[in-house]
């Protein structure tokens, strides 16, 4: 693992079919670069639930958020720092509209505790 953990925000959210478009437009346009522009923000990505594993690990949630955005930052301070308790007090129109329409909104940063890649020696007695 690196000298410094990876920090990660979690962001679980579900939003009515009907606004999906506009939901997902916001967030490419406007969420995702606003947060990138904050120093200390490194990347992001979003994703969309997929269809439910065959293999059936009974693992499996009734209904999961549908949508996950990840953001990798410096650290958790970022979320303390000036340029994000700016941008969180300032939203634009776009945003409060968006925000008033989510049917679940989960948000958490994670810090790296373990890292492994599928190159590690500890990997190959498994192939």
């Amino acid at each position: 693992m690196p000298d410094k953990p990876r920090t990660m925000l979690v962001v679980l959210s579900d939003i009515a079919p009907e606004l999906e478009s506009d939901f997902l437009r916001w967030y490419d346009e406007e969420h995702i670069p606003q947060r990138l522009a904050v120093p200390g923000f490194r990347r992001a990505a979003r994703f969309q639930a997929g269809p439910p594993p065959v293999s059936g690990s009974g693992l499996e949630v009734e209904s999961p958020p549908r949508h996950l955005a990840v953001y990798e930052m410096d650290s958790v301070e970022v979320l303390e720092s000036e340029p994000y308790r700016r941008l969180i007090a300032n939203p634009t129109e776009w945003t409060r509209r968006i925000r008033s329409t989510f049917s679940l909104r989960l948000r958490h940063p994670y810090v790296e505790q373990f890292g492994l890649t599928d190159d590690d020696p500890r990997v190959d007695r498994f192939r």
